[in-house]
């Protein structure tokens, strides 16, 4: 037996990443404290452990993509510039945050949003090529759109009349045409519209969209739209 008035060992103090509280043995992670790891979880929003937003898990490549860098990030998803590497060609290809801990009405909200824009072909609606789940990280590639987003090409300032109009019109072409193919976006909105390298608008974020042949089951009970 040692001696009562021997030194005790100390080891270094831990603190939580997010908070900076401090992390007692028994908290079962050593770099997030329970409560803010039980905050992230309810809110979906990503692990605070990761740098770049995404789950530590997370590889760098999904399916034959090779992701590169984050060009995009929302309250459920994040959007990276990647290369499909069969086609040779640069995509964007958009993960959901925090996968492992997202609830079973997230997940299927997420495939819902690749699902409502893979049957739209339109020249100012971004395109879905492809959905997947690589090691439980839901993800699906759509058209890499270089540009900003008319909200922040406006910046609070009126357009030019001629421009504005254009754009409008265009969306308006983009909107009728989804609607004759049963899919109401229901979140058209300055930051959901990008602008690409020729100043044409494409609308993007179907993750509130409904479509009108699967009736009223998409919208689930109590969700907050």
């Amino acid at each position: 037996l040692e001696s009562k008035d021997q030194p005790i060992p100390m080891t270094p103090a831990r603190t939580c990443l997010s908070c900076g509280r401090m992390l007692s043995e028994a908290s079962g992670h050593d770099r997030i404290c329970p409560a803010c790891l039980l905050k992230t979880a309810m809110e979906d929003e990503p692990d605070p452990t990761a740098e770049d937003g995404t789950p530590d898990a997370c590889p760098r490549v999904m399916g034959d993509c090779e992701l590169h860098r984050e060009i995009g990030r929302g309250g459920m998803g994040v959007v990276y510039a990647a290369r499909q590497q069969t086609l040779d060609r640069e995509v964007a290809v958009k993960l959901l945050l925090a996968a492992m801990w997202a609830s079973e009405s997230t997940l299927q909200r997420f495939r819902r949003e690749a699902a409502a824009a893979a049957g739209l072909q339109h020249p100012n609606i971004v395109e879905i090529h492809d959905y997947g789940e690589c090691e439980g990280q839901p993800y699906y590639v759509m058209d890499l759109v270089e540009g900003r987003n008319l909200a922040d090409a406006c910046g609070g300032r009126p357009m030019d009349p001629n421009r504005a109009a254009t754009m409008v019109r265009d969306l308006a072409g983009a909107v009728h045409y989804a609607h004759g193919r049963g899919v109401i976006h229901r979140d058209l909105k300055p930051s959901n519209i990008l602008l690409d390298g020729h100043d044409r608008v494409r609308i993007t974020d179907f993750g509130l969209a409904r479509r009108l042949d699967m009736g009223t089951e998409l919208t689930l009970s109590g969700q907050v739209l």
